[in-house]
């Protein structure tokens, strides 16, 4: 299995080894990335140090994804949008490549869609107590999710606020409990992650990594092909670089910071001096990010495998297929989405997670990579329209209290 680990992948096994050896107290270095993943593959090491078990449990992850995503489908929007989900997740040519790698996306998939169905299974049941169970549970696997890619924190607050929105406003009952029992599930992941970030942080506060603001220069750097971060002090020097860009002939810049990647505050000192230096070209960069997200480079890390042309075509056949119809039928239902009625109520839970993208790409970094973990609330939509094209209108939004479209 070794043979096939690389660059990101080679982190993730080095981390999943040193954090079950014993006696290994996290360091400042560990604080680059999230922790989630490593943990995962740590934890399927320890049982198991073949890696066969790990080999088996991501298999099984990638058979169990579609059908909790045409689950949440069905209850959305009913059998057919569910069957064909189905489909289109089975075949997914990312989402099985994905899971074939030692990459955090293949914990991220399944967590992220885990958690969005508990929270659609919370707004589901009519009792208000048996309701409290999915939150609790919906919250954490958010929390879990967080630890992988701190942008489930935001899609997840999204969400949140989007329930107390609907409640406050429009007086669908029941969403103040089903938010605050998700938010009950959700802190102790992040309070746990976060205390064992700021330890290794050196009694700073860090959040869930110091991942942020190492993207957010990279993001706003014209042109830049490559950054090393060099820490003199403690021997440390890291190289980062970004598919996006490499795939890119333009982008040939190579630069060198004093400083060690981890240092937060160095840093955001330098992310205000790219600003302060060229606003406009900060934001100009800001939505080239976002485009980046949808168009424009091979997915990594099969661009740079044989299967490179296998992760060209998908991309452009899901532009067709996924990313067009869904924003046919986000147009169809534009008004009642735009003044997020709660009729909308399936349009809108699909899309806050990759709206919480794009606004965390906005301040970061974007890359394919980032998005395709959340491309099966996109199928979702895609497939209810591409039904709808063909004449098979089924919407029977299965949630007590928001009513059918």
């Amino acid at each position: 299995m070794t043979q096939y680990v690389y660059s990101d992948m080679q982190g993730y096994y080095e981390a999943a080894l040193r954090y079950f050896t014993p006696g290994y107290v996290p360091n400042i270095t560990d604080t680059i990335y999230p922790p989630g993943a490593a943990l995962f593959f740590g934890l399927l090491h320890k049982i198991d140090p073949s890696w066969v078990t790990a080999q088996w449990t991501l298999f099984a992850l990638s058979c169990a994804v579609p059908l909790v995503l045409g689950w949440t489908a069905y209850t959305l929007f009913g059998i057919a949008v569910a069957s064909l989900s189905i489909v289109f997740s089975s075949l997914y040519f990312p989402w099985v490549d994905f899971f074939a790698f030692f990459l955090s996306e293949a914990v991220f998939i399944p967590a992220t869609v885990g958690a969005f169905a508990l929270l659609v299974l919370a707004l589901q049941r009519r009792q208000k107590y048996i309701s409290v169970l999915p939150a609790l549970a919906s919250g954490a696997m958010f929390g879990l999710a967080t630890s992988v890619k701190t942008v489930a924190l935001a899609s997840a607050t999204l969400l949140l606020l989007v329930l107390v929105w609907w409640q406050w406003r429009r007086r669908v009952p029941g969403l103040y409990r089903v938010a605050c029992f998700a938010m009950l599930g959700l802190l102790p992941v992040l309070v746990g992650v976060s205390h064992r970030c700021t330890k290794a942080n050196e009694g700073h506060f860090c959040l869930v990594s110091n991942n942020g603001p190492l993207t957010t220069i990279f993001g706003h750097v014209a042109w830049v092909r490559s950054i090393t971060w060099r820490d003199s002090a403690r021997g440390v020097s890291f190289a980062w670089g970004c598919p996006v860009s490499a795939q890119r002939s333009m982008f040939n810049r190579d630069l060198t910071f004093d400083f060690g990647p981890y240092d937060a505050k160095a840093n955001m000192v330098k992310i205000a001096e790219i600003v302060r230096d060229d606003p406009l070209e900060a934001l100009s960069l800001s939505f080239d990010q976002i485009c980046n997200l949808f168009y424009g480079s091979v997915p990594w890390p099969s661009s740079h495998t044989k299967w490179g042309r296998w992760a060209l075509e998908s991309e452009q056949l899901f532009l067709v297929l996924g990313i067009l119809p869904a924003l046919f039928h986000l147009r169809a239902r534009a008004r009642s989405v735009l003044t997020l009625s709660p009729a909308a109520a399936a349009e809108i839970l699909l899309g806050l997670p990759v709206v919480a993208l794009m606004m965390t790409c906005f301040v970061t970094q974007g890359d394919p990579r980032y998005r395709i973990p959340l491309d099966g609330f996109i199928m979702i939509l895609a497939s209810a329209e591409i039904l709808r094209w063909f004449g098979r209108r089924e919407e029977v939004l299965r949630l007590p209290n928001f009513g059918n479209p």
